[in-house]
């Protein structure tokens, strides 16, 4: 007799999404190994430019933007619907606020800033010493442990860029141009806490054009709940294992590959997990990013797309990761922001995204194998994922050819496995499952069984996972290029001005491609990222770089 879905609600409505034929021709013994970046991750850099960064901000933030501030109220409806949710795949986290706020400085004049803060519908503008001048903006939505702002419009001139930051430290930016995906739309990174500070700098000396050429629009906020923490607070189901504390050498890559995902759906956001797959074209610094359908099927929701990398537990009794602030517990791991849909299905549950930002050091780029395993019991698999949004939690599966069905995920476009060591809950939907060799078979879809309010109930219960054998006639092309002509991206914009190489792969190279032409700064300007210059590199420490 066919078992219920867990999440079911969610599939159904995914179900009328089109999607790629899984009838493609594809040969099912191909495989490929992983790929493991050999660049070392130093934490404690990254952590001093941050510092270096957030004390600068803080140095020339404008004061009397205190008291003009956008605060955002959340309704008990929108809390309700979020803290009060029921279990659901992919696990609801959020929501997100509309706002409309236009920043603009149209109506402000450069010369009368000087010693003149000038206030705005929300925040302050004032001038700076080198000539330039400096926007700020206190955003705050009370309740919140986390908020991400939503830009549209987004468009500032050569040697201006902005910055989100927090009080304890937590900075991000800097945003430039058209903003991290090149549209002039993007949800930034999270920040901690319910109060944040946006702050805009124009290094001088500024003209009046580039005043009037800069603008954006704040068109929402997104809200975080304490939701997103629940995993890390001790709500994991008794069977979750602890990746620090138990795992298999068959996910030693996977650690360095699987990602805690955030992202924007609607109204709300969710979390789900993912990870980074491997390709033949390893010169390609965009990389490739497997999650479920049920996760992300739609090119919005992929661009909102923040992941969270190497979030693991440093020990087996660490319970840190509860006790620290937000702020504390994600500042140290490294993320990427945006992402592109290459393939989706919704018969094998699958997306494969492009991330618009390169891996982070020390990533891994899991291996892969198209051989099918869905009719074989006994198979050994193992995986890495983030129940509830918890740091790595490792399990152990193994093929069950015999277990029930449910209705619309027939055996071979998923695998039916059990569950032997550790569990599976919301939030690790989409984690990739590899066997032995480490190579990815599949990603979790969720659990079919009589008795789904139980995660460790591993006799009523199978696990889900898309088969990756079903789909992989669809993303072929994109994971086994081969050599032929074609244009390989290195960079979500032109990297070099000079190279004589299509970057970006858009059509346009060197001088002609926009983002070439919006800077132009001859070597010695003030500059803030490296679009800003001509030579497309911007050296030196915050508040003090210069085009090389």
């Amino acid at each position: 007799m066919a078992g219920s879905i867990r999440g079911l609600p969610k599939l159904l409505l995914l179900s009328a999404i089109a999607s790629f034929s899984l009838h493609a021709v594809a040969d099912s013994s191909k495989q490929l190994g992983m790929r493991v970046d050999g660049r070392q991750l130093d934490r404690e850099a990254l952590q001093a430019e941050r510092k270096a960064y957030h004390d600068w901000l803080v140095s020339e933030r404008v004061v009397a933007a205190r008291s003009n501030a956008l605060i955002v109220q959340a309704s008990k409806e929108q809390v309700s619907a979020v803290d009060d949710a029921p279990r659901q795949l992919p696990e609801i986290v959020g929501f997100s606020q509309d706002v409309a706020v236009d920043v603009a400085f149209r109506d402000v004049s450069l010369s009368r800033l000087r010693g003149n803060p000038q206030k705005l519908a929300v925040g302050a503008v004032e001038a700076t010493a080198d000539g330039g001048y400096v926007y700020t903006a206190e955003i705050a939505s009370p309740g919140a442990i986390g908020l991400r702002v939503q830009f549209a419009g987004f468009r500032l001139p050569a040697g201006a860029a902005l910055y989100l930051y927090t009080e304890e430290g937590q900075v991000f930016g800097p945003y430039a141009g058209r903003g991290p995906l090149g549209t002039g739309e993007f949800d930034s990174h999270t920040l901690a806490g319910e109060t944040i500070t946006l702050q805009l700098r124009q290094t001088g000396p500024a003209s009046q054009r580039a005043l009037r050429d800069t603008q954006f629009q704040i068109v929402g906020l997104g809200h975080i709940r304490p939701r997103f923490m629940a995993g890390e607070c001790g709500y994991n189901a008794d069977c979750v294992v602890n990746a620090a504390c138990q795992s298999s050498p068959s996910v030693r890559g996977a650690k360095d590959a699987v990602a805690h995902m955030l992202f924007r759906s609607g109204g709300f956001y969710y979390i789900c997990s993912g990870g980074l797959i491997n390709d033949t074209d390893a010169a390609n610094s965009l990389p490739l990013f497997l999650t479920a359908n049920h996760c992300i099927s739609r090119a919005r929701d992929a661009s909102s797309l923040e992941n969270f990398f190497q979030f693991a537990a440093s020990g087996c009794n660490d319970t840190d990761l509860c006790e620290a602030s937000y702020a504390t517990l994600r500042a140290t791991f490294p993320r990427t922001l945006g992402a592109s849909i290459v393939s989706t299905g919704t018969s094998a549950d699958y997306t494969l995204l492009r991330l618009a930002e390169p891996a982070p050091d020390d990533s891994a780029f899991l291996g892969w194998n198209a051989a099918p395993v869905a009719f074989t019991s006994g198979v050994d698999l193992f995986r890495i994922s983030h129940p509830g949004g918890a740091p790595q939690s490792y399990s152990e599966h193994a093929v069950d050819a015999s277990a029930p069905t449910c209705t619309g995920w027939p055996r071979g476009n998923r695998i039916y496995s059990r569950d032997v060591v550790g569990a599976t809950e919301g939030g690790s939907s989409g984690s990739p499952v590899v066997n032995s060799s480490g190579e990815i078979v599949g990603q979790l879809s969720g659990a079919c069984g009589t008795n789904l309010n139980d995660d460790c109930d591993r006799v009523n219960n199978a696990t889900v996972d898309g088969a990756f054998a079903a789909y992989f006639g669809a993303v072929e092309q994109f994971l086994d290029p081969g050599s032929g002509p074609g244009c390989t991206p290195t960079g979500p914009a032109e990297s070099d001005c000079s190279d004589g190489v299509d970057n970006d792969c858009d059509g346009d190279t060197d001088a002609s491609d926009v983002d070439c032409a919006t800077g132009g700064l001859p070597p010695g300007s003030p500059c803030q990222v490296n679009a800003d210059c001509a030579s497309n590199h911007c050296k030196g420490k915050p508040g003090q770089k210069i085009c090389k």
